[in-house]
Parts: structure tokens; sequence; C-alpha cells
């Protein structure tokens, strides 16, 4: 069984905290009214839902459903993470449909390549999906949740006014690496590995870009900066983000120019030298082509709206 999370709520939680359980210790039969997250910490757990029987040791997460009983059927001493949250929060999908799984998660992944972070589509349209049962064998990323946890647990301790929303936020975080961490774990052709796991040349070329988009680029800097042919690092570019290196380019700038026009008071050849324009001609004709609204009018209706 898988459960999917859709980024535009925010997770309501109830409780949140750690336990450490000392040997003989017994879990009683209880019956959920929500969903229950346990992630163990250090020893085992066993754990029983509707009848079905789990062995979990360190690094193990299970998710018991919302009307589900559960106890321990078998002593143990463990410590272990507990993490109650509404029962409206997440989409079930059951094993069979781990296909369409793939698909969603791949569109996703070129979703955050492709979006426009001055609206609000990847809130939208991002979806964050892992299996009911996991274990998560990167110990960088078991850390990373473990300080999660701990953050939220703080939080939960003060009873600071915000505390309620501290929590949400970093169970959000720790969805966010483990849908990341399941992701990249459940492909197994080359290709989609490839998509999901990412190309060391891509990043590179993303990090070149963001950091030189003001100056010229052409293909052949591209290729001498990387070392490799423009051709094949452009192919591979696009199977990983969906779009060309240069449309990327484009989309950095357009961006850039977006902040400006928004935050600043250049003129518009200023803004074009400093995303990387060669002149406000191509710039306003670039950014109309992309925003659909040449740069003056989208300032206009920016600040109407503000």
């Amino acid at each position: 069984m898988y459960l999917c999370y859709e980024a535009n709520l925010l997770p309501k939680i109830f409780c949140m905290n750690q336990n450490r359980a000392e040997e003989g210790w017994l879990l009683p039969p209880r019956i959920s009214s929500e969903y229950i997250f346990f992630l163990i910490r250090r020893g085992h757990m066993y754990l029983e839902e509707n009848g079905c029987r789990a062995q979990l040791a360190a690094g193990d997460m299970m998710v018991i459903f919302p009307g589900s009983t559960y106890q321990s059927y078998r002593p143990s001493a463990c410590e272990y993470y507990y993490i109650h949250v509404e029962s409206s929060a997440f989409e079930t999908f059951d094993c069979a449909e781990v296909g369409s799984i793939q698909k969603i998660i791949l569109e996703n992944k070129q979703l955050f390549y492709r979006c426009d972070p001055f609206n609000s589509e990847l809130y939208e349209k991002s979806k964050l999906f892992f299996p009911k049962d996991l274990h998560i064998g990167d110990s960088s990323l078991f850390h990373q949740i473990d300080r999660y946890m701990q953050e939220a647990i703080d939080a939960g301790k003060t009873r600071e006014q915000h505390y309620k929303l501290i929590c949400s936020c970093k169970f959000l975080e720790i969805l966010s690496a483990i849908s990341l961490y399941f992701s990249a774990e459940t492909f197994h052709d080359p290709e989609s590995r490839a998509l999901i796991h990412g190309s060391k040349y891509t990043r590179k070329i993303m990090d070149f870009l963001l950091e030189a988009y003001p100056q010229k680029i052409t293909g052949d800097r591209i290729s001498r900066e990387l070392g490799m042919n423009f051709d094949y690092l452009n192919r591979s570019f696009k199977k990983q983000t969906g779009v060309t290196i240069f449309a990327y380019l484009n989309q950095i700038r357009i961006q850039k120019a977006k902040e400006l026009l928004i935050n600043g008071n250049l003129r518009l050849y200023e803004i074009a030298e400093a995303c990387g324009f060669c002149d406000e001609y191509h710039f306003s004709k670039a950014f109309k082509k992309e925003t659909g609204s040449p740069p003056s009018r989208y300032l206009r209706q920016s600040t109407d709206e503000q």
C-alpha cells in the first residue's frame, strides 16, 4: 500500500513525540482514529495491525491506518518516534498501481525544473509518495529525519504560540525527505532510475547557468566548462528536465528579471544587461514570449496586485 500527500495542504498534527521503552515493554491494544507514523530509532518493535504482524528495527518506518486495531505482539525494548496525523491527510494507492505512481513521480521531477517560482504551480501539482512501510537504509537521511523530529519535539515542549505550525512544517520536511528517498528506490529500469537520481552533468549545468546567467553563454562555452560534447549534454539535460539547456537558461533570466522588476528600481535596459540579454529589445521580446506580457505591463500588474 502507498500513501500520497498533496503539497498544497498543511498537515494537522495531533501529537508527535519520542518514546524509550525498557525491556519487556508491550504496546497495549488500541484503535487508531488517525494515521500513526512509527519510526524506530533503536532496538526492535513487534507491531501487529489488524492481525498482520511486522518486526521493526532501527531505520524502519510503518504507518498505521485510521480505524485499525494495533498492538505489540511480543515484548521488546526500543526507542521510537510516533506522529499522529489527521485521517484526511493522505490518499492511498494499492500495490497494483505502482506504474501510475512511477509516472506521477517522473512528472513531478520534471515539473520541478520547468515550473515558474513566481506562481503556485508546485504547490498545486506536487505530490509526495511513500509506502506504508519502508526501511531507511541511508544513515545520513536517517540522521536528517532524526534532527527534524527533535526540532519538532522541542517546539512542542516549549508550547510557544505557533508550535503546532512548527510541528506541521517539520513533518512536511520529513515527508519530503522520505518521498525523495522512496522515489530514488522505486525504479528498477536504468533509464527511469537515471531520471530520478539525476545526472551529475545536469546538476553541473544548472549550477553553471545559475552563476553565469548574466554573461554571454554559448554551446561551446558550456562544452568547455564540462568537458563534454554540447549535443550530448543537451540531450541528457532535456531527458532530465523536459527542456533544453538554453530554454532553461531563458527561464532563469526571466525569473531574475521578474525579481528586479518587482523589487528594484532599475530601468529596463539595466535589467536586460543584469540578466544576460544583449539589449532591451531582445529582453522585452523574450519576456513577453515567456509571460504573455511585456515587462512594463507585468510591473504594473504586479504593483496593482500589491
